[in-house]
């Protein structure tokens, strides 16, 4: 139950970020992409010396994996975010950041609970699926069908095979993917 709280809560802020990087003047998400940055490394910091940090805190406890670094997967998405923005503007990181929000959380829901056919390391043919089909119907929202294709497929082959946090290279990859195929 917690990974549903954790994955909704992934797609939320993936949803959120893409609204803002959509609608809103690249400058302004800059600087709010920085300081979101700024303070969750503050905050990961703080609660790794064991001091309570009032809503974040609880936020880290419930939502969070057993990892090293507090609030990890949140740090990753949001400076994610802010280098495909700063590399590649806002037309090409909103885009990128709505694919990793949803191939993301719903890989990972469908993985972790209808999941029965490994395809590699712990994850299975039906999150992959799962995760590919409804970043390619969100992305014909966007771009052309065969684009949105290639997209929702080589991401899911990245958040498939990535031997990094997926969180990193889900973003770039698909803003590179963009750009080769002329959607600037």
């Amino acid at each position: 139950m917690k990974e549903i709280f954790r994955q909704l809560a992934h797609l939320f802020f993936g949803i959120v970020i893409f609204l803002g990087l959509f609608f809103l003047p690249d400058k302004v998400m800059l600087y709010l992409l920085s300081g979101s940055v700024f303070i969750g490394f503050a905050v990961a910091d703080a609660v790794s010396k064991g001091l309570y940090i009032p809503l974040f805190s609880e936020i880290i406890r419930s939502l969070e994996r057993d990892v090293l670094i507090p609030g990890y997967g949140t740090l990753t998405f949001f400076l994610s975010s802010l280098c495909v923005l700063i590399l590649f503007g806002s037309a090409i990181a909103s885009v990128a950041v709505l694919v990793l929000a949803v191939l993301d959380s719903f890989s990972t829901i469908i993985g972790v609970y209808a999941g029965k056919h490994k395809l590699y390391g712990k994850k299975s043919v039906e999150g992959c699926i799962g995760g590919i089909v409804p970043t390619f119907l969100v992305l014909l929202l966007l771009i052309s069908p065969l684009q949105a294709g290639i997209i929702a497929v080589v991401a899911g082959i990245i958040e498939l095979v990535s031997p990094i946090d997926d969180n990193l290279t889900i973003p770039v990859a698909v803003a590179l993917m963009m750009v080769g195929l002329g959607l600037v």
